[in-house]
């Protein structure tokens, strides 16, 4: 069992700094996965394009994830004084509430690193996370999987798109994609 507490005013701070960048783009914010990691004395908040950190009592090392909003409204609806966070097994305690989310206890470093995409990603940022050292564990921990398939599937559309407009050229359709998915996708990814 891994425990943090912080007060409700610092946690709901960090939630204005990570949705400042999301104001006036609510739908892509209710998608939006928030990251956290509890390490000593200190918890790591993280979502595409920025990583808050707060200083809070914990115990014991953990890394979940979860709905960014569903988390803060969690936490806005707390009632009392600092919010304490017990995670086990089953999910997250706060309070009287406990919810279902995805928890490694962190016991080796297969999904220790947080995943870094900027603010404004694009397919291309989301494709490029295969070259960018991360295990399969950390980009399943952060739900990536399908964006990732998504974006490739999208690739492979605009590809022949633009093939489309070359091909009277006489230059054979799988040389002019595996030209272009070498130039994007890594090699052992493809």
């Amino acid at each position: 069992m891994v425990t943090f507490s912080a007060s409700k005013t610092a946690l709901l701070e960090v939630f204005k700094k990570l949705k400042a960048g999301y104001k006036h783009r609510r739908k892509q914010a209710m998608m939006l996965y928030c990251e956290v990691t509890i390490t000593d004395n200190k918890a790591a908040f993280t979502i595409p394009g920025v990583t808050i950190y707060l200083t809070c009592e914990t115990q014991g090392v953990a890394k979940f994830t979860i709905p960014m909003l569903y988390f803060e409204d969690l936490i806005k609806s707390y009632k009392g004084g600092p919010v304490k966070f017990i995670i086990h097994r089953q999910g997250i305690t706060i309070g009287l509430t406990t919810v279902e989310a995805d928890i490694t206890y962190i016991e080796d470093d297969t999904i220790l690193k947080s995943i870094n995409l900027p603010l404004n990603f694009t397919d291309y940022d989301i494709i490029n996370l295969l070259n960018a050292g991360y295990t399969e564990e950390e980009l399943a921990f952060n739900k990536l999987q399908t964006s990732i398939s998504d974006a490739l599937k999208r690739l492979n559309q605009n590809i022949k798109t633009a093939y489309k407009a070359v091909e009277h050229y006489k230059i054979p359709f799988e040389t002019f994609k595996s030209s272009v998915i070498d130039l994007i996708v890594p090699a052992n990814k493809k």
